[in-house]
C-alpha cells in the first residue's frame, strides 16, 4: 500500500471514529437539523433514546513472535527474553450496537530465537498505532437479550509499527545486526531520545477477538487475543528462504522471498465507559429508561425505548366503555315543533309553525306582550327569552310579509328591554352546493338584521349573526314541507349575561 493511500485511509477512519457530530448524522436515521435543537447535536448519541457511546480501554499481556527467527512452537529459546510484554490504550467509539471503531496505541517488546539454521536470537522494542473496526458478534448472532453481560467482538484494521531490533549470536551474545543499520535499513521515524536509538517503521494489519464481561455500570473486564501481520520481514532481520544461512540474518530486504513477520498478544483488558448517568441491564433483563443512559456497547435503542401501547380490539372496546359517558336523553337535541326549544324543555311541544314562544316553548302573543311592556312607560329590567322563525321561499333571502308584524314587535321589545340581545341563525335546504347554501343562509341572516335596523332598532350591536347552510336541518328534506321548514332564520332572544362568551360576528 502506498503511503498516500494509507494516509487517506487513516484520515477517513479518524473522521468516522472521532467526528460523527461534525457530520450531524444519526446512525438510526433520526436526524434533527432544527435551529432549536442545537444542544442535541452535541450529545453522545443522536437518536430518539439518548445513549453513551464513548469508552477507553487499557490492556496488558503476553506477546509472542511468529517468523523465521523463531522455533515452531511457543518456546522462545534459551537465549531470548523469557517474559515479553506489551501494554496499550484504546479510545473507542460505538457507532451502533453492532459496529464500532477504535484508535489503538501499544508499547512493548518482543524476543525470539532459533538455533537451527540461524543460531541467533533477537530482542525488539516497539511502538504501534492502529485504527480498527469492531463487529459485535454476540449481538449480531444472539441479540442483546441473551448473555446480556457478555460481549464477543471481532476486529481488524491497519496501522504502523515502529521497532528497534538487535540480533545476537546464541552462546557468545555477539551483535550480528540491528534494524536501523543504514543503508539496508533506513531510518524512517527520526531520533527517539527516550529509547536511545532510531526506530524503523513498517505497515501492520491487526486482527483479533475480544471477550468482555460487564462488571459495573462503568467497567468491563475482558480478554483479548490479537495477531498482527507486518508488511515485511524486517522485525527479526531475516530474509528467510536464503540458501546462504550465514548471511540470512541481516540481509535486509523487505521484498525478499521469506515469510512476512507476525506477532501476537494475549492480554487482559479493562474498559471504562464514558458518559453521563450510566446504567446497565437489570438482573431480570430489563432496561428501564428512568435508570439513566445505557451504553451502546451493551444495549440497542429499541431495548430502552418504551414500547408503543397497541391494545387488542377487546381491550380497546373495554377502555372505551369504561370512559364512555352515560347516554344522553335524545330529547335534548330534538325539536319536534321547530320552535327552537328542545323537546326536553318544551312545555308545549306542538306549537304551530313560526309561533313566537317563550324559553319554555309556550306560544305567546308577542303583540300583546310588547303592548303591556310599553304601557309601563319604563324600561323592562328583565329580559324574557323569546324564540321564533322566519321562513323563506326557495333560493330567496327576501323576508315574507307574514313575518313583518312579528319583527316589528321584536324591535319594540328590544328597544324597551336594553338587557336583551338577539342572535339570527340562517339555514338553507339541501339543494344546491354546500358553498352556495352557506352564502344563501348568510344573506338570509343579514336580511333579517337589516330589517330590524330599518324598523327602528336603537342598538344594532346587540344583533349577532350565525349561518350554517344546509348542515343543521330542522326537518327531513324528503318532502316539500321539510324543505320549507329548513329555509329559515331562527331568532333567539336572550339576556346579555347569557351571551357573555359569545364570539360575535
Amino acid at each position: 500500500m502506498k503511503k498516500n493511500s494509507l494516509s487517506r485511509f487513516l484520515l477517513l477512519g479518524l473522521l468516522v471514529a472521532f467526528a460523527p457530530d461534525l457530520l450531524a448524522q444519526d446512525i438510526y436515521g433520526l436526524v434533527d437539523n432544527s435551529q432549536t435543537d442545537k444542544k442535541s447535536r452535541r450529545r453522545s448519541y443522536e437518536g430518539a433514546v439518548q445513549m453513551n457511546t464513548w469508552s477507553a480501554t487499557v490492556r496488558g499481556g503476553y506477546t509472542h513472535f511468529f517468523g523465521e527467527l523463531t522455533s515452531r512452537n511457543f518456546s522462545r529459546g534459551s537465549a531470548a527474553k523469557k517474559g515479553t510484554f506489551a501494554a496499550g490504550l484504546s479510545i473507542n467509539k460505538q457507532l451502533t450496537n453492532i459496529f464500532g471503531v477504535s484508535g489503538n496505541f501499544d508499547l512493548g517488546n518482543l524476543s525470539s530465537s532459533k538455533k537451527d539454521v540461524y543460531n541467533a536470537y533477537f530482542n525488539a522494542n516497539f511502538f504501534q498505532g492502529s485504527l480498527t473496526f469492531d463487529v459485535n458478534l454476540k449481538s449480531l448472532v444472539l441479540g442483546t437479550k441473551k448473555l446480556r453481560r457478555l460481549k464477543l467482538d471481532a476486529f481488524g484494521g491497519i496501522g504502523y509499527m515502529w521497532f528497534n531490533t538487535d540480533v545476537f549470536e546464541i552462546g557468545t551474545d555477539r551483535v550480528l545486526g540491528y534494524s536501523n543499520n543504514p543503508p539496508t535499513s533506513p531510518k524512517t521515524s527520526g531520533k527517539w531520545t527516550d529509547f536511545g536509538s532510531d526506530y524503523t517503521r513498517d505497515l501492520v494489519v491487526p486482527v483479533g477477538l475480544k471477550l468482555d464481561y460487564q462488571l459495573t455500570k462503568r467497567l468491563d473486564l475482558g480478554l483479548m487475543a490479537q495477531l498482527n501481520f507486518l508488511n515485511s520481514s524486517k522485525l527479526d532481520m531475516t530474509k528467510g528462504g536464503s540458501t546462504d544461512h550465514n548471511n540470512a540474518i541481516f540481509v535486509f530486504n523487505d521484498k525478499g522471498d521469506g515469510r512476512r513477520d507476525r506477532w501476537g498478544q494475549l492480554a487482559l483488558t479493562l474498559t471504562y465507559k464514558i458518559g453521563r448517568n450510566p446504567a446497565m441491564v437489570t438482573k431480570d433483563g430489563k432496561y428501564p429508561p428512568e435508570a439513566g443512559r445505557y451504553h451502546l456497547r451493551w444495549a440497542r435503542p429499541e431495548d430502552v425505548a418504551v414500547p408503543i401501547y397497541n391494545p387488542t380490539m377487546d381491550t380497546a372496546l373495554a377502555r372505551v366503555k369504561a370512559i364512555m359517558p352515560p347516554p344522553v336523553d335524545p330529547r335534548l337535541y330534538t325539536d319536534t315543533d321547530g320552535d327552537s326549544v328542545a323537546d326536553l324543555f318544551d312545555k308545549e311541544p306542538a306549537t304551530p309553525p313560526n309561533s313566537v314562544v317563550s324559553g319554555g316553548g309556550v306560544a305567546m302573543d308577542l303583540n300583546k306582550f310588547v303592548k303591556d311592556i310599553l304601557d309601563r312607560k319604563k324600561p323592562n329590567d328583565t329580559c324574557l327569552e323569546l324564540f321564533t322563525n322566519v321562513e323563506f321561499r326557495t333560493d330567496q333571502a327576501v323576508i315574507p310579509t307574514v313575518s313583518y308584524q312579528n319583527l316589528q314587535n321584536l324591535v319594540e321589545y328590544l328597544n324597551a328591554s336594553p338587557d336583551c340581545r338577539v342572535v339570527l341563525v340562517g339555514h338553507a335546504d339541501r339543494r344546491e352546493s354546500d358553498a352556495y347554501n352557506m352564502r344563501l343562509s348568510q344573506r338570509r341572516s343579514t336580511s333579517v338584521k337589516k330589517y330590524l335596523i330599518k324598523a327602528g332598532l336603537k342598538d344594532p350591536s346587540r344583533v349577532l349573526i350565525e349561518y350554517y347552510g344546509e348542515f343543521k336541518p330542522q326537518a327531513p328534506s324528503a318532502t316539500a314541507e321539510g324543505l320549507q321548514a329548513n329555509r329559515r332564520v331562527q331568532i333567539k332572544v336572550r339576556a346579555n349575561n347569557q351571551w357573555r362568551d359569545y364570539p360575535g360576528n
